[in-house]
């Protein structure tokens, strides 16, 4: 590719950018060019329903309480764990660093197999 193309390929970018950002993604069809391959590229706003599914699923993953980070109210707010379980659990993650699987809070004391499954839906990393 010689250095006209170049910058033939720039000027094309930056007209496809003025353009995007001028119409601000309201659903025109916008045509982008490959090397090979002239293919258009459709730009849509979600429907809805669409928004809504992201919402809940953003909420699901955003209301699961991080081991490595929550503080002992959140800590506390999961089932069958109270104040004092979640005080063992941030001293055992000063003592030992990060957790690394879910699966090491069963090394707290006060936590076994059976809380652990009470509660594995509702933590994260």
């Amino acid at each position: 590719m010689d250095k006209e193309d170049k910058k033939q390929k720039i000027y094309n970018n930056i007209g496809i950018l003025l353009v995007i950002g001028i119409i601000g993604g309201t659903g025109l069809l916008l045509v982008k060019y490959s090397d090979d391959k002239k293919e258009p590229i459709k730009i849509t706003e979600l429907t809805k329903q669409e928004n809504q599914a992201v919402e809940v699923r953003s909420e699901q993953v955003s209301s699961k309480i991080n081991i490595n980070t929550a503080t002992l109210e959140e800590l506390d707010k999961l089932k069958g764990i109270g104040p004092v379980t979640a005080q063992k659990i941030i001293d055992y993650r000063t003592q030992n660093g990060l957790f690394k699987a879910i699966e090491d809070l069963k090394n707290v004391s006060g936590i076994g197999d059976v809380k652990f499954e009470e509660i594995k839906g509702e933590i994260s990393l």
